[in-house]
């Protein structure tokens, strides 16, 4: 169920909106820290500088977790793509908590993403 402004909802979680836009790449890297003790936060923060890219793909990293750091840790296909591609890369960097994405519809994990609709696959 998406939400109407995913940036407005960090404020009942903790950060603000305007940390969300004005430093997504720091606001995610706190947000993966606070839940996984490896890699550290500076191998956090390089794979998240890696993954985002551009501002705007940054701001939609920014938004998932902040609304919802649950995105990360059970892998549901419903996120954004690039939430999928963090979670990837991230468990090559060595996070364990966090989940890979998962198949909707065997549940298996991916090592790999694609993306038909808002699924995972």
């Amino acid at each position: 169920m998406p939400l109407a402004n995913p940036v407005r909802q960090a404020d009942a979680a903790g950060p603000g909106p305007d940390r969300a836009v004005t430093d997504p790449i720091s606001l995610v890297t706190d947000l993966i820290a606070d839940a996984e003790k490896e890699p550290d936060s500076d191998g956090i923060q390089a794979v998240v500088v890696a993954v985002a890219g551009g501002r705007a793909k940054s701001r939609q990293i920014a938004a998932a977790p902040a609304m919802q750091l649950a995105v990360l840790t059970d892998g549901r296909p419903q996120a954004p793509r690039v939430i999928g591609d963090l979670a990837i890369e991230l468990r090559k960097a060595g996070a364990l908590t966090l989940s890979p994405p998962a198949c909707a519809e065997c549940g298996k994990h991916l090592r790999t993403l694609q993306r038909r609709g808002q699924d995972w696959y």
